[in-house]
């Protein structure tokens, strides 16, 4: 677990907050440790919302479309997927009605669908943790968020949520690292130099520049790393 809990809640309660919202990527990863592709490239597809509180539940809401990815690398934390919606048609990801036996993944994928969708029902991200919340008896708290403009729109529908900008709590929390964090930290410097090294020697006289960057990739990918420039 990348997260320093006991550091968050002490910070937490420096701040007096009840709970923290996250819906950048970083912050998702670093709460939630899960790792997808999609809330990297879409803003505010994923979040996880940890209370100060041990003893409520923690939550992390994703897009029912990610519940295949979800189903191989969970999260420690109880997920709650939701449909996205289009012009207030909800929009189909996973059919489970064809007549064929399921694998075990498929099976596990069903299970997700049956216990977290049915609860949120279609909805975008902002509802989805303002149902959330209201579940978790956060509808009138002091919440943190990584991002307050959707804090605010969370507010809309939670009139006496008092959303907070968490934004530089965040890089306090972060800023001392677990054992687990450095050793990620080391591995991934370790392939990205790998990365760079493959790109250098690629740089000679009758090469395109394209042919460099895409042998850093090459290199990171050949890694099961993610290149994200």
């Amino acid at each position: 677990m990348l997260l320093n809990k006991d550091r968050a809640v002490a910070l937490m309660h420096e701040q007096h907050l009840d709970a923290l919202v996250t819906v950048a990527s970083p912050n998702v990863y670093y709460l939630s440790d899960y790792d997808a592709a999609e809330p990297k490239d879409v803003p505010w597809t994923a979040a996880a919302i940890f209370p100060r509180d041990a003893d409520m539940e923690f939550a992390f809401l994703l897009p029912d479309l990610e519940l295949s990815l979800f189903a191989e690398r969970p999260s420690w934390m109880a997920v709650q997927a939701y449909h996205f919606s289009f012009d207030n048609e909800s929009i189909a990801v996973f059919d489970t009605s064809v007549d064929e036996p399921l694998d075990d993944l498929d099976t596990k994928i069903n299970a997700l669908l049956s216990d977290a969708v049915t609860a949120n029902g279609s909805a975008g991200s902002v509802r989805a943790v303002a149902r959330a919340l209201r579940r978790m008896g956060l509808a009138n708290a002091r919440v943190g968020f990584d991002d307050v403009r959707f804090g605010q729109l969370v507010q809309e529908t939670l009139k006496n949520l008092q959303p907070v900008d968490a934004t530089e709590l965040l890089v306090r929390i972060r800023m001392v690292k677990n054992s687990e964090e450095l050793t990620l930290m080391r591995r991934a410097a370790k392939i990205n130099q790998g990365a760079i090294e493959a790109a250098i020697a690629t740089a000679k006289t009758g090469v395109s520049w394209p042919e460099v960057p895409r042998a850093w990739r090459r290199h990171l990918l050949s890694q099961k790393a993610r290149p994200l420039s």
